[in-house]
């Protein structure tokens, strides 16, 4: 116990709701700045280094394990004078004894370092999110049965279809219905293949399909990656149907200035 990285501790609790720690290690000090003799007596300064927003929970949780005797589990922050915020789990087993009193056996462990490294993935799954939500650029996510599992605003607007209404659905209902066995094939040759992402322009005759069967041009690129032995494919999607109109009307003003020698000659 005096080795363990957590705070072994022993918890009681009197019937006149006084506490104390008959038995804990001296990892307890790095929890709760009092020595194990201290604590020993008298516990009831922890619950004033617990903090503001957690220390009802904490009593709340406490007293349903004594109550019925059900294992105590709880995480929560203590505002440490010299290490600052810090975050601790605790979990013990709880035992009637003969006076009233319960006793609980268990340990708490300092899990500061992991909600700190929850809270940067939180963080920057909320930056991506962000972004995604913010492109231009239509961004769909599909799972290795070609199912919709992400969908932005953007995508939303591009093919007149709302994200609830894309979900768990196949993305074949993006595509023209002469292009999707071919877009099948393209997706599983180009999830056995080494390279991780390419570009699909609009030369290929890339098209998608609006809800209201519009077909339009785009451009697009696809990704993917592994997740848990699962593959996710990502295609980033642009109309360029504008493009495309652009296109057109330069070629007809090149035709006519070609015509136009010619026409002039005549007269």
């Amino acid at each position: 116990a005096e080795t363990a990285p957590g705070a072994i501790c022993s918890f009681l609790q009197r019937p006149d709701g006084s506490c104390c720690f008959p038995y804990c290690n001296a990892t307890i000090q790095q929890i709760f700045p009092f020595p194990p003799e201290t604590l020993s007596r008298d516990a009831s300064g922890i619950f004033e280094l617990i903090h503001p927003q957690d220390v009802g929970g904490v009593r709340a949780t406490i007293d349903d394990s004594a109550r019925n005797l059900t294992t105590w589990t709880c995480e929560f922050r203590v505002n440490h004078p010299e290490r600052g915020v810090i975050w601790i789990e605790g979990r013990s087993v709880p035992q009637r004894q003969l006076d009233g009193s319960v006793l609980w056996h268990g340990i708490l462990q300092d899990v500061t370092v992991r909600h700190q490294a929850e809270e940067q993935i939180k963080g920057g799954e909320a930056r991506l999110s962000a972004i995604i939500h913010s492109a231009l650029s239509g961004v769909i996510t599909v799972d290795e049965q070609q199912n919709v599992i992400l969908f932005n605003p953007a995508a939303e607007q591009m093919f007149g279809c709302t994200e609830a209404e894309a979900l768990g659905r196949p993305m074949d209902q993006f595509i023209p219905p002469r292009y999707r066995t071919a877009h099948q094939n393209h997706i599983r040759k180009f999830g056995s293949a080494e390279i991780a992402g390419r570009k699909m322009g609009q030369r290929e005759g890339i098209f998608g399909l609006r809800r209201n069967g519009e077909e339009i041009p785009v451009e697009a690129s696809i990704s993917y990656v592994e997740f848990g032995g699962k593959k996710m494919f990502t295609v980033i999607l642009r109309d360029v149907t504008e493009e495309k109109r652009a296109e057109e009307e330069l070629k007809q003003q090149a035709s006519l200035l070609d015509l136009a020698p010619g026409m002039v000659r005549d007269m």
